[in-house]
């Protein structure tokens, strides 16, 4: 298994399936829970469930990676990113594990070194905030420039915004 998406809640709403999570820890496995999307469409009791169990997942020490799965069920591209490093975030994840869920850990999880860091060789893409998105990860949302391949390419201060 390369990777599993979605944290399905018929299959971990009363538990963990016997030995799976000690599976999924002891083999590595990357695992997207896609929280976005479940919190846009589920119960809030639901939700809160899944988010127990992705909680216990980190707690265990899976590897947990930021995915949306937008634009399914209302949750857009962009906006539901940064509400999924919310959610993990609030299943125990400082942060910044949320942030690195969404960059380093997510190249890792594809197999790639060309994206995920600022380092040579990467690509430079890079999005400048406002605040300090590893005191309050919300501060994520607060773009104020975006590189793409080392240009800008968005400056909302230039644009008033």
């Amino acid at each position: 298994v390369d990777g599993l998406e979605h944290v399905e809640a018929r299959a971990v709403l009363d538990g963990w399936p016997e030995d799976v999570l000690d599976r999924l820890v002891e083999q590595n496995v990357p695992i997207t829970p896609t929280l976005s999307v479940t919190d846009a469409v589920l119960p809030p009791q639901i939700s809160s469930q899944i988010r127990l169990r992705v909680g216990e997942l980190y707690a265990a020490g899976g590897w947990i990676v930021v995915g949306s799965d937008a634009p399914i069920n209302g949750v857009p591209f962009g906006s539901g990113v940064h509400r999924e490093m919310e959610l993990l975030v609030d299943c125990g994840l400082t942060p910044q594990e949320a942030l690195r869920a969404a960059t380093i850990e997510a190249a890792r999880a594809l197999r790639t070194d060309s994206i995920g860091a600022i380092e040579p060789g990467r690509a430079a893409d890079l999005l400048v905030v406002d605040g300090d998105p590893l005191q309050d990860i919300k501060d994520a949302q607060n773009v104020v420039m975006l590189f793409r391949d080392g240009r800008r390419v968005v400056d909302c201060q230039s644009r008033g915004q």
